[in-house]
């Protein structure tokens, strides 16, 4: 009797075992075909494939987290929180707009019962790569994102349709029972979201997020192949930040300022735009423009092959340095570009110089042979309370370097002609060699011309294989302090420093710049710049506002974001390297906290 109850016994756990697991197999079945199958695999290509050819522009990160961990270690909060900056941004009403929307964030977070907004568990739901898009189409912007995700999302996505009520969908006017979902913002925009393997598509237009969708299971060609630096870049992944946009885009808002610009590159030379960011060791983003075609300025550009300026001659003091290539074809082909009258004042005093020296050519055989393929431009700031000097206008010094082969033979040169010129003015202006220790320079006395108060005194002189002009004296006697070795030399500058350890390319151009310097300059004439353009908008509408309160509103402006730019001492330099089918740039800045 025993035998036969263990025998029964064993038959229902037999039955109950094969019906749990049946009735487990069937769930899991149902649950791959109505929510989520977790067989599907992973999208094994970057996500800069799925974004579609036609795009304006995209926008790659190949590893959010690590991007996020290398902000807060460039702009750590606790250091920020004691700038002026950010003290002055937590009054603003931005600020306040921001942390009314942070606060009702928390408060849906809370009713979720969830913490969906905490930093560990967005990194588990977010994998780290995505890209972004945009594109106009019918002046009505288009964007797609595109974002690899954790598979509980892909199970929320599915199991969303049997929790969310037909009557609450159609309150909220979401539709979730289709491929792609849709969810309605307002009487005009929607949002729509669809999901493959482990990818999220979001965008504002449906017909782009399917373009998109197809690129995952098709071999349509994508942004990808409009760019191979575009592509290598993102296979590489040495950079956590791409941003890449057409050259259609590019030329149709450069048009605007084509004037502007056709001196350094022709409009419709330029391919497209690829931008690389990184924010360790320094901040550095590097530039690649591509060359759908060669404009004749750039091919004299990149053929003019200049040593890098040492600039040991420097003070240290030296706040901004610009080095420019340039040559005969060069200057010329510039010429061309000046407007038709100005062009025509230019022409006549040419004509006198080619007739007073007997010659057709003056610029070439009297100016550019002298010259060594490179112009350096300096500014520094004067210490007019040394000087005992009373100026009017502080301006700083601009001095311009002339590496020539033949120094001694162009100074005597333009010494010679400014002699004759200064001849013609009857003792309005004057000049004189003078003496500072060791070294001879030339002093140009403009006299009444001089409405600064004596901010500029401009000098010329020689330093080794340089022609050197500067506005004002004071400079040229830093430079004999840095050579006779009484003054520090700019190496000894951390502007200097950084410049060498930031260096990337071989550039033709090249920017140094020293934040807390150009600064102070843009301080000192901010009142002049305001009333300059404040006269300006009153006299094209003598109507409207009064010319004092133009300039107090542009004061207003300017002082509120040097406040927030003195919370920084930026150094930065900037390089440009121009090659037969593409311009490189890199642009490079240390930034450290003023509290």
């Amino acid at each position: 009797m025993e035998d036969v109850k263990k025998k029964r016994w064993k038959k229902f756990l037999i039955y109950i075992v094969v019906f749990l697991l049946s009735l487990l197999g069937v769930s899991f079945v149902l649950f791959c075909t109505l929510i989520a199958n977790p067989f599907e695999g992973v999208y094994e290509q970057n996500l800069a494939s799925l974004v579609p050819v036609e795009s304006d522009s995209i926008t790659y990160i190949h590893d959010a987290k690590q991007l996020w961990n290398d902000i807060q270690q460039t702009f750590p909060m606790e250091t920020l929180e004691k700038t002026m900056a950010f003290r002055q941004f937590l009054r603003t009403r931005e600020y306040k707009q921001l942390n009314r929307l942070w606060k009702d964030l928390l408060k849906q977070q809370k009713q979720a019962g969830f913490e969906f907004l905490h930093e560990e568990y967005l990194w588990k739901i977010v994998k780290g790569e995505m890209a972004t898009s945009m594109r106009l189409r019918d002046n009505k912007p288009q964007f797609l994102g595109i974002i690899r995700i954790d598979f509980l999302v892909r199970i929320a996505e599915g199991a969303a349709p049997y929790f969310v009520s037909e009557e609450m969908a159609k309150k909220h006017h979401v539709d979730l029972n289709s491929t792609i979902k849709k969810v309605r913002l307002d009487t005009k925009n929607n949002l729509f979201f669809a999901m493959q393997n482990d990818v999220l598509f979001v965008s504002n237009d449906e017909n782009y997020l399917q373009e998109s969708w197809r690129l995952a299971t098709s071999k349509s060609s994508s942004i990808l192949s409009k760019s191979k630096t575009l592509k290598n870049r993102v296979e590489k992944k040495n950079f956590p930040i791409l941003m890449y946009v057409q050259d259609e885009v590019l030329k149709k808002h450069i048009n605007q300022f084509a004037r502007q610009l056709r001196p350094l590159v022709e409009v419709k030379s330029l391919g497209g735009t690829l931008l690389s960011l990184k924010l360790q060791p320094h901040i550095t983003i590097q530039g690649i423009t591509e060359l759908d075609s060669v404009s004749s300025y750039h091919q004299k550009l990149y053929q003019i092959s200049a040593q890098q300026f040492a600039g040991k001659m420097l003070p240290k003091k030296t706040n901004l340095k610009v080095q420019i290539p340039i040559s005969i074809d060069v200057w010329w082909y510039i010429y061309q570009q000046i407007p038709r009258q100005m062009r025509r004042e230019l022409d006549r005093s040419i004509s006198i110089l080619n007739k007073s020296h007997k010659t057709t050519k003056f610029i070439e055989e009297y100016i550019f042979k002298h010259i060594d393929k490179q112009i350096i431009v300096v500014s520094a700031p004067i210490d007019y309370v040394k000087q005992d000097i009373d100026v009017l206008d502080p301006y700083p010094s601009v001095c311009f370097i002339v590496p020539s082969p033949t120094a001694s033979d162009f100074y005597n040169y333009l010494k010679e002609m400014l002699e004759r010129e200064v001849a013609k003015t009857k003792g309005k202006v004057k000049v004189a060699e003078e003496k500072y220790g060791n070294h001879t320079f030339l002093r140009i006395d403009i006299g009444g011309f001089d409405i600064t108060g004596g901010a500029i005194q401009p000098v010329l002189t020689t330093f080794g294989n340089n022609v050197v002009f500067s506005s004002h004296a004071s400079f040229l006697r830093d430079l004999v302090d840095v050579q006779d070795k009484i003054a520090p030399t700019w190496h000894e500058s951390s502007l200097y420093k950084f410049d060498k350890s930031a260096q990337l390319l071989s550039p033709t151009i090249k920017v140094d710049i020293a934040g807390k310097g150009v600064i102070k300059y843009i301080e000192d004439f901010q009142e002049l710049w305001a009333e300059e353009i404040a006269l300006t908008l009153f006299n094209r509408n003598p109507r409207g506002q009064k010319m004092e309160h133009i300039k107090a509103r542009l004061l207003r402006g300017w002082r509120r974001n040097l406040n927030y730019a003195k919370s920084f001492d930026v150094q930065a330099v900037v390089e440009i390297e121009p090659s037969p089918d593409e311009i490189l740039w890199n642009v490079a800045c240390d930034i450290d906290f003023i509290y």
